[in-house]
């Protein structure tokens, strides 16, 4: 009986952080990015998964690329 008490309130404890954490990331504007956002399982080499794996780096690239081009003309 204790020890489930004992593990309750760690559990309690680390949910009470993942809240404290996700409530600062939302004051400082902090975007989470989620590949899977409904938070249904997914099959992980599956083909559907895996093209959106693909297509999830290339658009990040490409941001990347804009940003390094304005940094590049703001410095000229």
């Amino acid at each position: 009986m204790q020890s489930m008490v004992v593990l309750q309130g760690m559990f309690c404890d680390r949910l009470l952080s993942q809240l404290a954490s996700l409530q600062e990331e939302k004051k400082q504007g902090k975007k989470c990015e989620q590949l899977v956002g409904d938070r249904l399982p997914r099959l992980l080499t599956g083909d559907a998964f895996y093209t959106s794996i693909i297509e999830h780096q290339k658009a990040a690239e490409v941001e990347a690329a804009a940003l390094e081009t304005c940094w590049q003309e703001r410095d000229e």
